[in-house]
């Protein structure tokens, strides 16, 4: 992270530190505080998460798991496509703005919504052709319409945390996410203990009731700000501006979601249902460590650029925080992965361990990716940005599903880690130049 000389690598190290923190000021407790309610936001989901599908395995079949994680992904998937890069427009308008308006963030859940709903729709009648387990979902007007809001409510509820995040609200941020992960544990408890019925579609329509009463805290905090008026309506003129800039924005943004959404379709495509809830779960516990990664770059875009060689500093920071929990976590893995499979069972075990720890080494390529795109982002190269990751995505994408083909899960990671591997290579020439600008000049002056 930071250069050393042979001499005394300790004490220049702290040096180094000391000087980075100095420089940051005031905006790394900022850096710290949002990312951290970001980061506990997906700790948070995934341990609620994690009791949520050990409920749903003990009380439902194997493969009515399996079509709820296809379905949910799906939903994810498609509500990450409808969101027209609006929560990052808000980062950059609010960051610009010396006194943003209420209603960036109401205005920017509109389109979201509207879209996400259609294309909910449109993917629940037609879907089912590419994937026929899904073919439930199509088996009325009360399937087409539960899948479609979902994914709908998917798509605004992300970009409502983007926008909080943007306005530096991380705590609040952190109570929705909270809420959304205690309301859907509860309801599938108590559907459980009801004992009623076991399809799959009832998981996915007690995590979408779960994502809608988790918007209650979020009133209540406007309630109480006095927020509730007509400043933080909804205006056409404020949709104008999110638009132009959103879209740049959402290219890069699916570019970067997409893939990982992707891979439990490829295991639904590819392989049984049975195996699309093992990966499913591994995936959901590799997810808490790329959280890390992802946290803090989306922090460091909020708070700002700045000039050049505060940058600099800022990404050391937030490059060196990612490192220390890339290790930590690769660690973790490659020593407790069965045991935290074992929560699920057995068979999760068995059948996913391997793959698990594989998925937990993606986190290395993962902050390189994380950070290129915040710094293309921040340069004004976002479109120039979202062609390289949308090509290393369809290479992660290609690498899983033949990985997949040729050894099913363990294959897929492989196959899909490879792929990360060489898209991270050809990012990291930008990341080094924003970490050691220092070195890009004395190698000019020199030329």
């Amino acid at each position: 992270m930071i250069p050393l000389t042979l001499g005394r690598p300790s004490a220049m190290a702290s040096q180094s530190l000391r000087a980075t923190l100095r420089t940051l000021g005031a905006d790394a407790p900022v850096i710290l505080r949002n990312s951290t309610s970001i980061w506990l936001s997906v700790g948070f989901n995934s341990a609620l998460g994690f009791a949520f599908w050990w409920i749903a395995d003990r009380q439902f079949s194997a493969s009515a798991v399996g079509l709820a994680a296809a379905a949910i992904s799906a939903m994810t998937l498609l509500g990450t496509a409808a969101m027209l890069g609006q929560g990052t427009a808000v980062m950059g308008e609010a960051r610009d703005r010396a006194d943003p308006e209420d209603a960036l963030l109401t205005t920017s859940l509109l389109a979201p919504f509207v879209l996400g709903t259609l294309a909910g729709v449109l993917f629940a009648a037609f879907g089912w052709l590419l994937l026929p387990g899904l073919r439930v979902v199509a088996s009325g007007p009360g399937t087409l319409a539960l899948f479609g809001l979902g994914v709908g409510v998917t798509a605004a509820t992300v970009v409502l945390d983007q926008g909080l995040v943007g306005f530096l609200l991380g705590q609040l941020q952190f109570g929705r996410n909270a809420a959304f992960a205690i309301a859907k544990l509860l309801l599938i408890l108590a559907f459980s203990l009801l004992g009623r019925d076991r399809g799959g579609l009832l998981i996915y329509a007690l995590w979408l009731a779960g994502n809608v009463l988790s918007l209650a805290p979020l009133l209540v905090a406007a309630l109480r700000r006095g927020k509730l008026n007509r400043r933080g309506l909804p205006r056409w003129k404020l949709l104008r501006v999110l638009g132009l800039s959103g879209l740049k924005h959402h290219a890069l943004n699916l570019s970067l979601r997409a893939p990982g959404l992707a891979l439990t379709l490829v295991v639904a495509a590819t392989l049984s249902a049975a195996a699309t809830a093992y990966f499913y779960t591994a995936w959901m516990i590799a997810s808490f460590g790329f959280a890390a990664s992802s946290a803090l770059a989306t922090t460091l875009y909020a708070v700002g650029s700045g000039p050049p060689g505060q940058m600099s500093h800022r990404v050391r920071f937030t490059v060196g925080l990612d490192l220390l929990a890339a290790v930590l976590f690769a660690a973790g893995l490659g020593v407790g992965a069965p045991l935290v499979l074992q929560f699920f069972g057995g068979a999760y075990a068995n059948a996913a361990g391997t793959c698990l720890r594989i998925l937990g080494l993606g986190l290395f390529p993962y902050v390189v990716k994380d950070h290129y795109a915040t710094i293309e982002r921040a340069k004004g190269r976002t479109l120039h940005a979202a062609s390289l990751v949308a090509a290393g995505g369809a290479a992660e994408v290609a690498g899983a599903a033949l990985g997949a083909h040729a050894a099913g899960l363990n294959g897929l990671a492989v196959g899909w880690e490879i792929a990360l591997i060489a898209e991270a290579l050809a990012m990291l020439p930008s990341v080094l130049q924003t970490l050691f600008p220092e070195n890009r000049t004395c190698h000019s002056a020199d030329s």
